[in-house]
């Protein structure tokens, strides 16, 4: 409600601030889930994280972990965020997501594409 001639513009996946920011919040408490997930979705697929940086996609990354889909978080995180890209910290790592969803499948695929060998071996590690 607050007239646009007040409202700031953000950054990519907030750059309308208020609209975005209430749709991340209000899918955290169970409302408009699957507009959250497709708004910034499609954002964090869009954006190119080595120009723009990697919010969009840590963002995305985070609302699904937010809302329990783990295996999803781990699916973005592994496709989303290019190797040695230095993140915002926002998301958790690979490993850490790896670690709340109790499979290390998906780290041991990335890092061993990726040729992270010290990746691969703490997702092995952990594995058993």
């Amino acid at each position: 409600r607050l007239n646009r001639q007040f409202q700031f513009a953000g950054e990519e996946p907030f750059v309308d601030v208020y609209p975005a920011s209430g749709l991340f919040f209000a899918a955290q408490l169970g409302e408009r889930v699957e507009e959250a997930v497709a708004f910034f979705g499609e954002r964090a697929k869009t954006i190119d994280a080595e120009q723009q940086g990697t919010a969009a996609a840590e963002t995305f990354v985070v609302l699904l972990m937010r809302l329990g889909r783990l295996p999803e978080a781990l699916a973005a995180a592994a496709d989303l965020l290019p190797p040695g890209t230095r993140t915002t910290g926002f998301a958790p790592s690979l490993l850490e997501l790896s670690r709340q969803a109790g499979d290390y499948t998906r780290l041991m695929q990335a890092s061993q594409t990726r040729g992270d060998l010290i990746g691969f071996t703490a997702g092995l590690l952990s594995d058993n």
